[in-house]
């Protein structure tokens, strides 16, 4: 997964130094169905059983995910890795 940077990096901690960068030298991300450019903030959720934790009761894990905001496909370039292998191997 790429760095996204400007985001924080927990409670009470200072978002880190961005690096200057030049906007002329981007390109824009855009959306691998339809082309578009605009993505929306969406949550996927794993669960792990209490059994395999010990905890009482099952864990709920949220894995942020970026959705194009015109067809709703999600981002996978922005998918950490981790899940990328997850996904590939339940599809595949």
């Amino acid at each position: 997964m790429a760095k996204i940077i400007g985001t924080a990096g927990g409670a009470g901690q200072q978002p880190p130094k961005q690096p200057k960068l030049d906007l002329k030298a981007s390109k824009p991300m855009v959306c691998t169905d339809c082309g578009f450019d605009i993505f929306v903030s969406g949550a996927k959720f794993r669960t792990i059983s209490r059994l395999v934790t010990s905890t009482p009761q099952d864990v709920i894990i949220p894995i942020d995910v970026y959705l194009c905001g015109d067809c709703g496909k999600v981002n996978e370039k922005l998918l950490p890795e981790e899940i990328k292998k997850l996904d590939s191997k339940n599809n595949g």
